[in-house]
């Protein structure tokens, strides 16, 4: 793929849809210079925008906290959740088990059969 520097004639710079700056027959190395040229520019006027609108980076700052948080929250409480339930049915059927010494679950046994299908059923 071909950079498209070297295939133009001009390049016209824009800020504000007013024509800036103009090279007549760029190089590469050329645009790449008037760009880093203008980053640090476009530093500064951003620096100076975040400072103007404080508050509005300060707010904006604390709903990327929040909702991380919450989040994160989120799936602390369900694993928790999750952990606790797996835990307490396990023990509960681990006691019923060792208690009556008959799977809890019905139909689970090695010697459990079923009854047959009523003739109208089939």
């Amino acid at each position: 793929m071909t950079p498209a520097a070297p295939l133009t004639r001009t390049v016209l710079f824009l800020a504000d849809g007013k024509v800036v700056d103009e090279l007549n027959k760029p190089t590469a190395d050329l645009v790449l210079d008037k760009m880093r040229a203008w980053g640090l520019e476009m530093r500064k006027v951003t620096i100076k925008g975040l400072l103007a609108h404080k508050l509005r980076l300060a707010l904006t700052s604390l709903a990327i906290v929040l909702g991380v948080t919450f989040i994160s929250g989120t799936f602390v409480l369900t694993d928790t959740l999750h952990n606790m339930f797996t835990s307490l049915v396990g023990s509960i059927y681990q006691r019923s088990t060792s208690r009556s010494g008959v799977s809890p679950v019905p139909g689970n046994s090695a010697d459990a059969v079923r009854n047959p299908l009523p003739d109208e059923c089939s």
